[in-house]
């Protein structure tokens, strides 16, 4: 009898195969890939170097976000002109992989530095508040 961790086991088996027949049956040296990861490359420098633009940046990302179904849908019809093979397929795995996986990281490490900045505001008025408070005690 299968026990749940055969199963897992198997399952694991199953995606690592997946995964592998994936990155190994695409040309990740075309220009259009490239493309990708110099976007998201600058996008993450974007957001690591100018914290100010990270709330733009957000609404910028999460908008592509939103528009990856259409964006699949125009890549699909368009792909002849930018890829030699057709990866945009109508699920959107690969777009969704290559442009949506790295767009949520990019999110998460923006909501992850906007919550350390909350954090660190709301810790230096609080202590402006009892630094106030010491003073009017003293006077």
């Amino acid at each position: 009898m299968p026990t749940m961790l055969d199963s897992l086991s198997s399952e694991w088996k199953f995606f690592m195969t997946n995964a592998y027949e994936f990155t190994a049956s695409v040309n990740w040296t075309e220009p259009f890939l490239l493309s990708l990861y110099t976007f998201h490359l600058s996008i993450f420098l974007l957001i690591t170097l100018f914290p100010n633009l990270r709330v733009h940046l957000l609404i910028i990302l999460a908008s592509i976000g939103f528009q990856l179904e259409s964006i699949n849908k125009y890549l699909n019809f368009h792909h002849h002109q930018f890829t030699t093979i057709n990866y945009f397929d109508r699920n959107g795995v690969f777009l969704t992989s290559v442009l949506g996986l790295p767009i949520i990281f990019n999110l998460s490490y923006i909501l992850i530095g906007l919550v350390r900045s909350a954090l660190n505001l709301m810790v230096q008025v609080k202590t402006q508040q009892l630094k106030n408070q010491q003073r009017k005690k003293l006077d």
